[in-house]
C-alpha cells in the first residue's frame, strides 16, 4: 500500500470512528439548536460559532476511541510511519471542518430565511463574512489542541484541551476592556477595520486560508515531534 492509500485509509478509519456519533437523532438535535439560536439571536454568527464548536468536539473523538482500543500500539506493531498517522489526523480535521461549515451554513440560511419572514432585516450575505472570521479562530483552537492530544493522549489532555477556549474568552474580555478604557489608541482599531474593508471577498478569503494553513502547519510540526517521542 503506497503512502497516499495509507493516508486515505486512515482518514476513512477516523470517519468510521466518529460515524456512531453522527446519527439522525444527534444531527437533528444540533440542527435544532443552531436553528433556534439563529432565529432568536437574529444573527448567523451564533449558529456558525456553535457549529465550529461541535466540529472541534468531534475532532477529539478519534483520539478517545484510539486510546481506548490501544490503536497507537497497533500502529507501532504494524510498522506504520507515525508521520502518516499525524498527517492523516490533520487532513481528517480539515475535511471535518469543511463538512461542519457546510452543514451549519445551510442551517443558518434556513434560520435567517425564517427570521426574515418575521420581519428581521438579517442579510444572507453576512454569513460568508462570519465564516471568514470564525474559521481562523476555530483553526487556532484546534491547532493548540492537536499537539496536546498527540503528546499526552486523550485522557491526560482532556483538561488541557479546554485551555484554548478559556484563553480565547479571556482574550476577548481583555480586548473589550482595553478598548473601553481608552488605553490603546482607537486609531489602531480603525486601521485594522480599514485594512479589512480594503480587501475584496476573494482577497479576504485567500488571507484567511493562508493564515489557517500557516497555523496548522506549525501545529502539525509540533504534533509530529511530540508523537515521535511517545512510547507505546
Amino acid at each position: 500500500m503506497n503512502k497516499v492509500n495509507k493516508i486515505k485509509s486512515f482518514i476513512q478509519l477516523d470517519f468510521l470512528t466518529v460515524k456512531p456519533y453522527f446519527t439522525f437523532k444527534s444531527l437533528s438535535m444540533y440542527a435544532a439548536i443552531a436553528l433556534f439560536i439563529t432565529i432568536f439571536s437574529d444573527t448567523a454568527a451564533s449558529s456558525i460559532g456553535f457549529g465550529m464548536m461541535v466540529g472541534t468536539l468531534f475532532m477529539s473523538y478519534p483520539f478517545a476511541v484510539g486510546e481506548k482500543s490501544n490503536m497507537d500500539a497497533l500502529y507501532t506493531l504494524l510498522s506504520i510511519n507515525r508521520k502518516t498517522v499525524v498527517l492523516s489526523r490533520y487532513l481528517f480535521t480539515l475535511i471535518l471542518n469543511i463538512l461542519t461549515i457546510i452543514f451549519f451554513y445551510l442551517i443558518a440560511v434556513i434560520g435567517i430565511f425564517i427570521s426574515r419572514l418575521t420581519g428581521s432585516e438579517t442579510e444572507f450575505g453576512g454569513i460568508i463574512m462570519i465564516i471568514l472570521i470564525i474559521a481562523p479562530i476555530a483553526a487556532v483552537i484546534e491547532a493548540v489542541q492537536l499537539p496536546v492530544f498527540f503528546k499526552l493522549g486523550y485522557s491526560k489532555a482532556k483538561f488541557f484541551s479546554l485551555v484554548p477556549f478559556a484563553l480565547l474568552a479571556a482574550g476577548f474580555l481583555a480586548l473589550t476592556a482595553i478598548e473601553r478604557s481608552g488605553v490603546v489608541d482607537k486609531g489602531i482599531y480603525t486601521g485594522i477595520d480599514n485594512f479589512l474593508e480594503s480587501l475584496n471577498g476573494v482577497s479576504l478569503a485567500a488571507l484567511v486560508v493562508f493564515i489557517i494553513l500557516i497555523v496548522m502547519y506549525v501545529s502539525y510540526r509540533f504534533s509530529l515531534r511530540f508523537y515521535r517521542k511517545r512510547e507505546f
